[in-house]
């Protein structure tokens, strides 16, 4: 949320400093994120004056251009080449000095140099509006009145102002900050040790007709239950024109275009208060009747920005007698808004139910300066006050006068909560004794009413717009923030208790897992839960359905994700458009689907995907790509780190539509996850060239798999190993993991280690046969290994694999 300091000198008097005013208003609570200074006029026009043309004669050397000399006030003539068509003698214009910087209309900023231009000297230039943010025209240079004074800033002539905008980080619950007499109000309180101060109220007017007990434009309310109060005034004999300038630089400051005068007192109110009011134009009533209804579904409405939006039924609508005219709280309709011949308007201040103006403003993905705020909750005694002060304003700016009786539904007014505060559970909830006197100073300044005041406690009257502060800790939290957390003192005593997990700590897992990980070079990715319902046909059928959202903001964030890969797949397709060809990603999250037993099931995963190359070319070596066996180490390892034997894991193929030679990780029948490289389908579907290699592990079976693996260091092995090699010629199904579970079935005592270091398969085998080279590691704890045992070993691991595998030695 944007605040001008400038604004907030309407509240507070005198005001701090600025930066003053972002540490107050930040140790309250109300987070001032950054500080810019601004101008009114982009630049501030620094470096710019008015000066007085006092030669003008063509350029030598080019017919378009004029050699002028020019006073800015100093006596000393300055001579500027001109391109202007309308430069002549006499005239007052606006000179930029050399090293102003000008900020154009359109395009970057430049700075004025001296130079030479076709040969002729330059000590400046003379602007026309589009090159100093003042206007779009470019005909010619900006003659001045006679009156204006060589000399004479820019700055000055066209009453640039300064101001500091603070950009507020507001949080939910924050909705009596929603404006800037909210802000003022904290920053007021900030200061509640200091009587100097002064909280000044905005002035208003009270409403009075010309015409009583007469409603010109009557108003019916059909759906009392999405709103607390609806209050308007019918205004007659306005003239709509441009806004002074007081107020369009106010709405300027905090990023609001003017618009005229009428629309830019609703905004300025609105920017004030925090209450929204919309301004009907009266002779687009049909009927002179207002009703507040939904519509039936499939209605057309062309909102303000014209687009025309098909209504669902659920919106409640402000209607005339014969179509509904803007959305209420959300947006106003195209065709009644103010307009240039606007003459009467019906102003229109409520208090919208939030989870009415919610649901609309998602149903349509509209997100307004009303909604922002009837979201969050408005004040119901506030929108009569807001009609009084948008009144005087009115009457001010644009003239105009009430004709007929304010409207008020306010059937069952908001009473103030009432809250019991007593000094023991305050001190026990701060940690040390504030002042009472300072309590009560504090309360007062917030605008909580201090109804008795006894040894034992307060009874507050909480008002309206304080939504959030409901019971003895919301208030507790008031008083600390003002009274400021940096003065309670840190104590010297802290009393805990020990927790004891039992079981397996998932959280320290999974970091350690994450730092595994990111040591193997492979970075945390964090996508969005949400997903698109066509990313569906990349999953097996398997029964399951997707979640799917009531309000989705889009068709592409529509349900919940059922799998890990789609954002992982948008992730990389972002890294590989952006030329980061070499990506590796992991990502911990959710997923969720609908079962075919009728229940939502969520599921935590770990999602890994491989893109590119695992190590670039070096002067030490070549690149390594990534593949399959890229992927299956690191899970390996993974395993490896949780205390799995990974021999006892299972690789069997399955069928997966987004994936192409898909396999299922198995743990002695319990599934772990899948591995496979993405299919064709499923890089189409997301623009991704290159192979990519993904895995999606299930965490829950993880962590019952998993065994508190310790680490136990053994001393140096004392006697010497042994390695054979064995060249088996096996049939074409047979696997790795068979020989080396029979290899260590058969010797369990001396065999300490099994590798497969080549596979060939070629015209010299036959047909439907593969050879591997396997080499064996031996070694007894105890003593030397003769080559009589070694032997002996060798062909007892020979016999084993010829009478279990049918296994042949290569020759």
């Amino acid at each position: 949320m944007r605040i001008s300091y400038n604004w907030l000198k309407n509240y507070i008097s005198p005001i701090p400093s600025a930066e003053e005013c972002s540490t107050r208003l930040t140790a309250s609570g109300l987070e001032v994120e950054s500080m810019e200074k601004i101008d009114t006029i982009k630049g501030g026009l620094r470096g710019l004056v008015v000066a007085e043309v006092k030669t003008c004669v063509p350029h030598p050397n080019a017919d378009k251009l004029k050699i002028t000399q020019v006073d800015a006030g100093d006596g000393n003539l300055l001579q500027v080449v001109c391109g202007a068509p309308n430069v002549a003698v006499g005239q007052k214009v606006i000179l930029a000095t050399v090293g102003a910087e000008l900020f154009p209309e359109e395009g970057d900023s430049f700075q004025i140099k001296k130079s030479k231009i076709r040969g002729e000297l330059s000590e400046g230039m003379l602007c026309a509006e589009d090159e100093i943010g003042l206007g779009q025209s470019h005909a010619g240079i900006i003659v001045l009145p006679d009156s204006a004074k060589a000399g004479t800033s820019a700055a000055d002539f066209y009453n640039v102002q300064q101001d500091v905008a603070f950009e507020i980080g507001l949080t939910p619950n924050r909705t009596d900050a929603m404006s800037h007499f909210g802000v003022a109000r904290d920053l007021r309180a900030t200061l509640y040790e200091d009587e100097s101060y002064h909280l000044e109220f905005p002035n208003t007017t009270e409403i009075f007709s010309s015409a009583k007990n007469k409603h010109v434009i009557q108003v019916e309310i059909k759906n009392p239950e999405a709103l607390t109060r609806y209050s308007g005034i019918y205004i007659e004999n306005i003239q709509v024109k441009e806004s002074p300038d007081w107020l369009k630089n106010a709405l300027l400051a905090i990023g609001q275009r003017p618009v005229n005068n009428v629309v830019d007192i609703t905004n300025y109110v609105l920017h004030e208060l925090g209450q929204p009011l919309h301004a009907f134009d009266a002779e687009k009533i049909k009927g002179k009747k207002i009703i507040v209804q939904t519509c039936k579904e499939g209605t057309k409405f062309k909102t303000l920005d014209a687009v025309e939006r098909e209504l669902k039924g659920s919106e409640l609508m402000i209607c005339d007698t014969a179509a509904p005219l803007c959305i209420a709280g959300v947006f106003g309709g195209a065709e009644s808004g103010v307009s240039n011949s606007t003459t009467s308007i019906f102003l229109e201040s409520a208090c919208f139910d939030s989870v009415w103006v919610r649901k609309t403003a998602r149903l349509h993905g509209l997100n307004t300066d009303s909604s922002f705020r009837f979201e969050r909750g408005t004040d119901p005694e506030a929108t009569v006050f807001a009609l009084e002060r948008a009144l005087l304003l009115i009457q001010e700016i644009a003239g105009g006068s009430v004709i007929g009786d304010l409207y008020d539904y306010y059937p069952e007014p908001v009473e103030w909560a009432a809250v019991n505060l007593r000094y023991k559970m305050l001190d026990r909830l701060v940690g040390e004794k504030i002042p009472r006197e300072e309590v009560t100073a504090i309360l007062k300044s917030l605008g909580i009413r201090v109804e008795t005041d006894s040894n034992l406690g307060l009874k507050l009257s909480i008002p309206p717009f304080k939504v959030d502060v409901k019971n003895e800790a919301d208030v507790t939290e008031e008083i600390l923030r003002i009274f400021g957390y940096n003065k309670i003192a840190i104590p010297s005593q802290v009393s805990s208790s020990i927790n004891i997990m039992e079981g397996v700590d998932a959280w320290k897992l999974k970091n350690r897992i994450s730092d595994q990980l990111v040591s193997l070079g492979v970075f945390e990715a964090l996508n969005n839960s949400l997903s698109a319902e066509n990313y569906d046909s990349l999953l097996p059928e398997d029964g399951n359905a997707s979640v799917k959202l009531l309000n989705a903001l889009s068709s592409e964030l529509n349900v919940m994700r059922r799998s890990m890969m789609f954002g992982i797949c948008e992730s990389l397709s972002r890294n590989l458009n952006r030329q980061q060809n070499d990506v590796a990603l992991f990502e911990w999250g959710k997923v969720y689907q609908y079962s075919a037993e009728n229940a939502f099931v969520e599921e935590e995963k770990l999602a890994i995907a491989l893109c590119g190359d695992l190590m670039s070319n070096n002067w030490h070596g070549s690149k390594m790509k990534s593949d399959f066996y890229s992927l299956k180490g690191m899970i390996e390892a993974i395993l490896k780190s949780m205390g799995i034997n990974i021999h006892d894991l299972n690789f069997s193929s399955v069928k997966h539509p987004g994936l192409i030679n898909a396999f299922e990780l198995k743990l002695k029948n319990r599934s772990l996850g899948i591995i496979g490289e993405l299919s064709g389908l499923t890089r189409k579907q997301f623009g991704l060239p290159a192979a990519i290699w993904f895995a999606e592990l299930n965490w829950k079976s993880l962590i019952k798999a998993h065994t508190s693996a310790r680490f136990v260091y053994h001393e140096i092995p004392k006697f010497p190993a042994v390695r054979r090699d064995l060249a088996l010629v096996i049939d074409e199904s047979v696997s790795f993991e068979s020989i080396y579970s029979t290899a260590t079935s058969t010797e369990r005592k001396l065999l300490k280690d099994v590798n497969l270091f080549d596979v060939y398969q070629g015209e010299k085998l036959p047909k439907g046969k593969k050879s591997y080279a396997v080499s064996f590691i031996l070694r007894d704890e105890e003593k030397t290994l003769t080559d009589k045992q070694v032997e002996k070993t060798m062909e007892r691991l020979l016999d084993a694999f010829k009478t279990n595998l049918g296994a042949e030695l290569r020759n």
